[in-house]
């Protein structure tokens, strides 16, 4: 195939993509989860959460990123991102690279919580 001809099609193809992906935003569903995040990220939160539930991982990961981008202390966007690295533990089990981002996203969600306990002296000091 000629490149040009490659290009066009990929141009096509990713144009189809992005509609369906669209499409398909709206049948996420409706749930409720809350958090003591801002009440301005909840409802991008639980987008990622349906997200994941729907196993769409790499968008899920991006609405928990956004949810972080807007409040950095939403602790609990952590673990969104961390059950994106492990993927669908369902088919397979994460290669040792997802478990070590796993680990490391879940340690920098835990920070958060303990330096909030902390601030408010609801720390067990553990």
């Amino acid at each position: 195939m000629k490149p040009k001809y490659l290009i066009l099609v990929a141009g096509i193809t990713a144009t189809l993509s992005c509609g369906a992906f669209a499409q398909q935003d709206e049948k996420l569903g409706k749930l409720s989860f809350p958090t003591s995040c801002d009440p301005k990220v909840q409802a991008e939160f639980e987008r990622g959460v349906a997200m994941i539930h729907s196993y769409w991982f790499i968008y899920a990961r991006r609405a928990f990123e956004g949810v972080l981008q807007q409040d950095p202390s939403c602790a609990i966007a952590y673990w969104g991102i961390a059950l994106d690295f492990l993927g669908n533990s369902l088919a397979t089990t994460p290669t040792r690279t997802e478990a070590f981002f796993e680990l490391n996203v879940s340690k920098d969600g835990t920070k958060i919580c303990k330096t909030a306990a902390l601030r408010s002296g609801t720390s067990d000091s553990s």
